[in-house]
């Protein structure tokens, strides 16, 4: 994907910030809709170039890192943790990050939210419960 287009509007928006984070009637951002999308480069701009809002949540309270952790988008989950998101806000659910990455036994991104996690206590956590997802797979 072309990163020109964006790199063209955010140009002209320097002085009108608010536009990088405005909101559709869904909260979603425009950083919501590159982690939905898998848009690696596109996030990466809006977050460097936009100073993008990296924690804002849509009206489900999801954050652009909930949405790219759902999708599995790894690429994107490694540059939204390694930008400092945060990864113990919870949805409308109360659930994080780390119980999106559960539901969908996405190992990977349950160390990179680990790694970036306040508690040292998410290893051994995912540790068990991984033991447990794939005992329960074993037997399906």
């Amino acid at each position: 994907m072309s990163t020109f287009a964006i790199e063209l509007i955010l140009s002209k928006i320097q002085n009108r910030q608010w536009l990088v984070d405005e909101k559709k009637d869904d909260g979603f951002t425009a950083l919501h809709l590159s982690a939905l999308n898998d848009h690696c480069l596109v996030a990466e701009l809006l977050l460097t170039k936009g100073n993008a809002s990296i924690n804002a949540q849509n009206i489900s309270l999801q954050t652009a890192l909930h949405l790219a952790v759902g999708r599995q988008h790894l690429q994107i989950v490694n540059l939204l943790c390694s930008k400092n998101a945060n990864v113990n806000l919870a949805d409308k659910d109360g659930d994080t990050c780390l119980h999106e990455a559960l539901r969908h036994h996405t190992l990977s991104q349950l160390k990179q939210l680990q790694d970036v996690g306040d508690s040292g206590r998410v290893y051994i956590y995912v540790k068990i419960m991984y033991g447990s997802i794939k005992k329960n797979s074993r037997r399906m």
